[in-house]
């Protein structure tokens, strides 16, 4: 079962989208990160659009330059729409605005981001482990049911 993580961030702060990855990474967590996937000719909207709606989690990274990204709140408001779990990561010293105010977020200092890296990927290990048994409990509901329509027929 594959989980992924959309990562909302400003092209500035690429140094930190690449340590959160490659923790997640590291814990078998999918990471998608749009500078990475290149679609020459596809309008840059309806790849977002596509990338979050195949995601399972939306990592809004607030830094100084992500507050003032367009396209991070972009992101942000369709994944919201979308029905999609935003998980607001803020630094200290931003100020939440827009669709993210009065939500819980995890904040991390620019000079230490240790202790929100390692809360972030617990988390999202934490929501992972609960995907893969909700998915396992479906998978043996179907199975019972199945099961159990073929001693029906059996039966007839």
């Amino acid at each position: 079962m594959v989980f992924t993580v959309f990562v909302s961030h400003s092209v500035k702060d690429l140094r930190l989208v690449y340590l959160l990855k490659s923790w997640l990474e590291s814990r078998g967590i999918n990471v998608y990160i749009a500078e990475e996937s290149p679609e020459p000719g596809k309008p840059l909207p309806k790849k977002i659009a596509e990338a979050i709606d195949r995601s399972d989690v939306v990592l809004a990274l607030l830094t100084s330059d992500g507050a003032r990204s367009q396209w991070v709140h972009q992101e942000i408001g369709y994944a919201i729409k979308a029905g999609k779990l935003v998980i607001p990561v803020i630094e200290e010293g931003v100020e939440v605005k827009g669709f993210l105010t009065g939500v819980e977020y995890i904040s991390f200092r620019r000079d230490n981001p240790w202790l929100a890296i390692q809360y972030i990927v617990s988390y999202i290990e934490k929501l992972k482990t609960e995907k893969e048994k909700e998915e396992a409990l479906k998978t043996l509901a179907m199975a019972i049911l199945f099961f159990m329509l073929l001693l029906a027929f059996r039966r007839t």
